[in-house]
């Protein structure tokens, strides 16, 4: 079960977005924080996709990250199928 946290609200944080391979059209993600702290991952056009993304990955950031959504630990190049699989979205986060 993924922890709870409390995160004061930066509204001139910097924005980014993430490096994307594969089949990259129908996902969309960006950064938030300079450096990167959060990562925000969602998916277009789920019904035409059917959770099938093939090769399709998302590159973090430098560091480790998990996922709040789900509680996974994640490092470097992800599957977006491993991020996507039990959610239609993916809210990791550095650690540290």
């Amino acid at each position: 079960m993924p922890r709870r946290a409390t995160y004061r609200v930066q509204l001139r944080a910097e924005f980014g977005f993430a490096d994307a391979a594969g089949q990259a059209d129908d996902v969309v993600a960006f950064t938030r924080g300079e450096p990167a702290c959060v990562l925000s991952l969602v998916q277009r056009r789920s019904l035409r996709r059917r959770g099938n993304w093939a090769n399709t990955a998302i590159v973090l950031p430098v560091g480790c990250w998990q996922n709040l959504c789900d509680g996974a630990e994640l490092c470097g190049e992800v599957c977006v199928a491993d991020l996507l699989g039990q959610f239609p979205v993916a809210l990791p986060e550095r650690n540290g």
